[in-house]
């Protein structure tokens, strides 16, 4: 019986492919066998690195035009696509807005036991002031809530603080922002004189406000300032002065600010390690990142775990879904 994934004889260049062809070439709706297409489901495509997940848009909007049905509807309801194979192939489909208010969501959804810390910093971490201005729109539009609302009732303290901070977007940013010496010298002094007193009368609101609206390049200056004031990293006054989720989010930022392609390194490692994957977040990155600079994030990923992204991904995912995984992250036909 014929799978569901399959591809023209003579493949994709490589150079030329966009994840709207690898969607393409996973999903050929007008020949499919619907009777045989559940994720544990074995086939071939040809993987590729893409430049744009908004290219996916163009191939659902080519779909609509020929066959006069969405094309998020067809996988959802009229093909026996299953599980992360299906959260895969509709997480190409959604606008990253969108899917990001998905995520966030699904993160602070009241239902749970507990929150999901590690979603909320993996993505207010790593998006500018235009992503997070969309994510609030987008979730707005998807639940009636205003995400900003939800975060103050759902978190507390201090992390609560810091997460406002980056979701209200204020960071310098743009070409016309420049890096500021003395102003680092002036952030690095008020960071340690913070240290110096021991965090007396919550002096955290100085590092959230630094972290939280200095652009990312007048940060990496300002932890160089601070290293020359106190003969010790940031990440070492934050480990040993701070607590509790407000230290992993304040750490987090400090490693994306330093090495962003390590900061989504370290969030997939943590994603496939141990007994049970995180595979929500396994998508999330790849998706998010396959055509933006997830050859940087593997290139990082082997030189910090010491084996590829594609030996972990393999190791933890099987049938279609690990195929259009490692598709997304450009491993031609090492399934």
């Amino acid at each position: 019986m014929e799978p569901i994934l399959k591809v023209p004889a003579n493949g994709m260049p490589k150079s030329q492919s966009s994840s709207s062809e690898l969607l393409h070439a996973h999903v050929h709706f007008e020949d499919v066998d619907m009777r045989n297409s559940g994720e544990e489901q074995s086939g071939h495509d040809d993987p590729d690195d893409a430049q744009t997940t908004s290219s996916v848009n163009g191939c659902a909007a080519a779909y609509s035009s020929q066959y006069h049905k969405n094309l998020t509807t067809v996988i959802k309801h009229e093909l026996n696509i299953v599980g992360h194979y299906e959260q895969t192939l509709l997480a190409l489909l959604q606008p990253p807005a969108d899917y990001d208010a998905h995520e966030l969501h699904h993160a602070l959804s009241a239902s749970k036991l507990l929150l999901d810390e590690e979603t909320l910093i993996e993505i207010l971490c790593s998006r500018n002031n235009h992503d997070l201005h969309h994510i609030r729109t987008a979730y707005m539009a998807l639940y009636n809530k205003d995400l900003m609302a939800v975060i103050k009732h759902d978190t507390k303290g201090e992390f609560e603080h810091l997460l406002v901070a980056l979701l209200s977007a204020r960071r310098e940013e743009g070409p016309s922002v420049k890096v500021d010496m003395d102003r680092a010298i002036a952030d690095a002094k008020q960071m340690h004189g913070a240290e110096v007193q021991h965090w007396a009368g919550h002096p955290e609101s100085v590092f959230i406000d630094i972290l939280a609206t200095r652009s990312y390049n007048q940060l990496s200056a300002t932890f160089h300032q601070f290293e020359k004031i106190t003969g010790h990293d940031i990440e070492k006054s934050i480990q040993e002065q701070m607590h509790g989720d407000v230290r992993t989010l304040m750490l987090a930022l400090v490693k994306y600010v330093k090495n962003k392609h390590a900061f989504f390194a370290e969030c997939l490692y943590n994603a496939v390690k141990g007994l049970r994957t995180n595979d929500a977040r396994l998508i999330r990155i790849i998706v998010g990142r396959c055509e933006k600079d997830l050859g940087n994030i593997k290139m990082e990923f082997a030189q910090i775990y010491g084996h590829s992204l594609q030996a972990a991904v393999k190791s933890d995912t099987h049938g279609n879904y690990r195929h259009i995984l490692l598709a997304l992250a450009g491993y031609e036909h090492n399934y």
